[in-house]
């Protein structure tokens, strides 16, 4: 019976990590370890952060030619850090986002649907989404018509990593905010298909099973994903207006 229960807990330790549909987390994906919070001292101007975004398709999907992502940032404040404001002119810090398309090389668990082909775009940057405290980014990677992929249902997939630069953090010109608690959320992912006849359109907490602190990631915020609680508006909206930020 011994030998039994310590032959169970080797495989509970190898088996693979269940991901969601939708799944964010640090350094690596979900499946592979990442972690789900990050505590940066904020005094150095090299460096990076990177987010890992991942997908479990619903069904399997032929001919894959782009994920598109949306990405909110909830911060626990009144309004959105300098520090956190991106790409569009006169941020404080403005190059300092980058869409990566590529998989970690630590990746085991976590495919890559695009098999190192795909090109990654920033496509949008808005701070004060919705809420004073809110900023969304949205953004893709794509490969051309020629290396469509295939992909299949319960399997994990590397869709992007957004890689946070810690330029202008500390000296002359720093941003202010980096300190401040986050609570980063991956909210939908678009898989595109050859003339849109497998789209996907998975959305976080959607499918049976899901879980929503899978695709939830904390900054500066050591307890629990309900730590995200902070960083939620304070002001009461109406269901109307709730969807309408996530559409």
């Amino acid at each position: 019976m011994r030998r039994l229960l310590a032959f169970t807990a080797l495989l509970a330790l190898a088996a693979p990590v269940r991901a969601s549909s939708l799944n964010l987390r640090w350094t690596d994906c979900l499946g592979d370890g990442g972690a789900q919070n990050r505590a940066f001292a904020c005094d150095t101007n090299t460096g990076s952060q990177s987010v890992v975004g991942s997908f479990v398709p619903l069904v399997n999907a032929t001919g894959v030619v782009s994920t598109e992502f949306l990405v909110d940032f909830g911060f626990d404040g009144s309004s959105v850090p300098a520090w956190w404001t991106f790409k569009n002119p006169g941020t404080c810090r403005l190059n300092a986002l980058i869409v990566r398309p590529t998989a970690p090389s630590t990746a085991i668990a976590c495919t890559d649907w695009a098999s190192g082909a795909a090109l990654g775009m920033l496509a949008t940057f808005s701070a004060g989404f919705g809420f004073p405290n809110l900023a969304r980014v949205t953004g893709s990677t794509t490969v051309s018509s020629d290396l469509a992929a295939d992909v299949f249902a319960g399997q994990e997939y590397f869709s992007f990593q957004l890689t946070i630069l810690n330029q202008k953090t500390v000296g002359a010109g720093a941003c202010g905010g980096c300190n401040v608690g986050a609570c980063i959320t991956l909210r939908r992912i678009w898989l595109r298909t050859l003339g849109g006849l497998h789209d996907q359109y998975l959305i976080t907490g959607a499918a049976p099973g899901d879980q929503i602190g899978d695709a939830r990631v904390l900054w500066q915020l050591l307890g629990p994903s309900s730590s995200c609680d902070v960083a939620s508006p304070a002001r009461n909206r109406t269901w109307g207006e709730v969807k309408a930020l996530y559409r």
